[in-house]
């Protein structure tokens, strides 16, 4: 007699993620797209704006950004209850006002249960279209259209199908797992079910080894926080969409594809080689184009912008916006490296324009404009150099300088010092792979302020876990920390 194979389902809006920092989301580097795509953004620096996050998890980016630009109103909708509570005691300690947090879903923003939400000039939902039920995509979209202003952007994170498609029975296997074998809550069922994948790897399973993706996955499955590995790979409605599937929606609603928050892909000469460069010309459909570009790049994340109504600059009067935006060096200029690797091969950019650029944005926000005139270099050059520093994320685009910091980010150190204070938290922040990598705001903060007792702290927590970490250099705690502000424009 059989028995009825058992399937537990996993109740994931129980499971909290874990705190991190989306840098996609910060209104400055949302306007670049679009100056860069030769569009006006929706606000002037300085000037009050509203911004909308929609699945925010625990606020974290929108509690920075509320510091870090106070003229600014950041309103977060997440479905779990426990990050939304968070969220607003963070808010309430930092005298975050400018801050508003609700708990539910996108049907009950559009049944009205928080009152009018009126309308933004940033709507953004990273990590959620790939991974909630059809109706609840449609329900966002709804909401997304109800609540984009015109002129407005909008920023989409989701999973690509066409770089996940060699992961997807590894994938597949996960889920089953922690559904039909794993016991327990759902971190302990995603580890469980993450060592048997890893198991299976190494027998030579034909569906894991030798595919570069799913082994890379596996490997990271090692480091990444459970919290993570549930709500990546454990929901039951996971899906990878094609950028036409999410295009063409957006399109439905007057909403068009501007470009994307990984600066690389706004480049085809970057990213693409000339032979596939040369299909894309023959192509008049902005779709299509980007299924080419989606089967030459094979991501499995896309970071799309999008406008509703965004006006179209004259061509010298996007130059100008590009020129006159300021931008500020990521790392320290003796830290810069002159080359990346893209899908089309390595990209190097060592010159005498870059290193100018880099000297000048190591000091602090300044404009290309700036740039150009002091270096006597041609605007155009300027421009041109600029996007290979993006490309590599070492440069980021950031307001005009501030005659001083804004009032709440001292006291937000404060409290994310505080957070990140106990060697319990620090290890759950931290990812042990030879060098200690912060996966928190709060921590890199807290070691930016303090970075021997931050240092020592995530020690301490990683002994005690029984993990062998090995503190990399110093400095580089350090600029990590400031990386956080310096990425909004605080310096």
């Amino acid at each position: 007699m059989s028995t009825r194979p058992r399937r537990s389902k996993l109740e994931l809006t129980d499971t909290t993620y874990f705190r991190h920092v989306v840098s996609a989301l910060a209104p400055a580097r949302l306007d670049w797209v679009a100056k860069h795509a030769g569009y006006r953004p929706p606000r002037e620096p300085g000037k009050p704006f509203r911004h909308l996050d929609l699945g925010c998890g625990y606020g974290t980016t929108s509690l920075l950004l509320a510091a870090a630009l106070p003229e600014g109103e950041f309103v977060g909708l997440d479905l779990v209850r426990a990050h939304i509570t968070d969220a607003k005691r963070f808010a309430r300690r930092a005298g975050l006002a400018n801050t508003r947090f609700l708990a539910g879903s996108f049907a009950d923003a559009l049944a009205g249960r928080f009152g009018d939400l009126g309308r933004f000039d940033y709507v953004t939902a990273h990590g959620v279209l790939a991974w909630v039920p059809e109706a609840a995509r449609t329900e966002l979209f709804e909401l997304i259209d109800r609540t984009l202003a015109p002129g407005g952007l909008l920023y989409l994170g989701y999973n690509c199908a066409f770089g996940w498609a060699s992961a997807m029975p590894m994938q597949a296997f996960v889920r089953a797992h922690a559904e039909r074998a794993g016991a327990g809550d759902p971190p302990g069922r995603a580890s469980a079910a993450f060592a048997a994948a890893r198991e299976l790897h190494a027998t030579g399973a034909q569906g894991l080894y030798g595919i570069p993706l799913a082994q890379y996955l596996l490997e990271q499955s090692v480091t990444y926080p459970p919290a993570y590995l549930v709500h990546e790979y454990l929901a039951p409605d996971w899906r990878p969409l094609t950028a036409a599937e999410v295009l063409d929606r957006a399109a439905t609603s007057g909403i068009d594809r501007l470009g994307s928050t990984r600066l690389v892909e706004n480049r085809d000469d970057f990213t693409l080689r000339q032979a596939q460069r040369d299909m894309l010309r023959g192509l008049a459909d902005p779709i299509l184009a980007e299924l080419v570009r989606d089967l030459c790049r094979a991501p499995t994340f896309r970071s799309d912008v999008f406008g509703r109504g965004t006006p179209k600059l004259p061509s010298s009067t996007a130059r100008a916006a590009r020129l006159d935006q300021h931008v500020v060096l990521t790392c320290g200029a003796d830290d810069v490296s002159y080359e990346t690797r893209t899908d089309a091969g390595v990209l190097n950019f060592e010159n005498d324009v870059t290193r100018a650029i880099a000297d000048a944005a190591a000091v602090g926000p300044i404009s290309l404009r700036a740039i150009a005139k002091t270096a006597g270099i041609r605007p155009a050059t300027v421009l041109n150099a600029a996007d290979a520093l993006f490309a590599s994320e070492q440069l980021e685009p950031v307001d005009p300088p501030r005659a001083a910091p804004p009032p709440k980010v001292a006291r937000v150190n404060a409290l994310l010092r505080d957070s990140a204070g106990t060697p319990a938290q620090a290890a759950a922040q931290s990812t042990a792979l030879g060098v200690v990598r912060a996966a928190d705001a709060a921590t890199l903060v807290f070691l930016a302020a303090d970075p021997k007792a931050g240092r020592r702290r995530l020690r301490e927590a990683a002994l005690a876990r029984g993990v062998a970490v090995r503190i990399a250099d110093a400095a580089t705690f350090a600029r990590s920390g400031r990386d956080i502000w310096r990425r909004f424009g605080v310096t």
